[in-house]
């Protein structure tokens, strides 16, 4: 396996952790907004092909899984922080919760993978070590991955709204309030 080749899978095993996530949540996003609901839909669905993408290293893969996973983490950002221009609570912040923050993670880490120069990093015979020692984690970092992801899906069987905690059905039901 090559530098690339195992950049590429690494990335993809990270970008399908973020469609399994995404994936997950769509009933209950369409259940409160149906919008939202068919846009993770995608987001999944493209997420998937992304993965494939990369492995089968299809051209244009890394700058196009690059491009839509910066998209997406400045959406979460903003709905976050400022709240989305529409939807249930239109400018109300969402809460912050494990299953965001593990799909984000990911998607942070994939764009930090298939962005960091990797010229001559895999060269030479200190190239080849560092190419045994990674081809040796991968299985374990998978593992990391899945385990992450099965415990940010976890997250959606707990008390309260399952997708963002508790506290976001109130949030939801003040900005509700405001908007009437």
């Amino acid at each position: 396996m090559s530098g690339d080749r195992f950049i590429g899978v690494v990335a993809a095993i990270l970008s399908l952790g973020a469609a399994i996530i995404h994936a997950a949540v769509v009933p209950e996003h369409l259940a409160e907004f149906p919008p939202f609901g068919i846009a993770f839909a995608i987001l999944a669905g493209i997420q998937t092909v992304s993965a494939i993408a990369l492995v089968a290293r299809w051209g244009g893969a890394t700058r196009a899984t690059i491009v839509l996973n910066v998209g997406v983490i400045v959406f979460w950002l903003a709905s976050r922080t400022v709240g989305l221009p529409i939807g249930p609570g239109p400018w109300v912040a969402e809460p912050i919760g494990l299953i965001d923050v593990v799909a984000t993670g990911f998607e942070l880490a994939l764009v930090v993978l298939l962005t960091l120069p990797q010229r001559g990093w895999w060269s030479g015979r200190a190239g080849a070590r560092r190419l045994d020692r990674a081809s040796i984690a991968l299985v374990p970092t998978a593992g990391v991955i899945g385990l992450a992801t099965l415990i940010a899906l976890a997250s959606l069987s707990g008390p309260g709204d399952a997708h963002h905690g508790s506290d976001a059905a109130a949030i939801h039901a003040h900005a509700g309030d405001v908007t009437r």
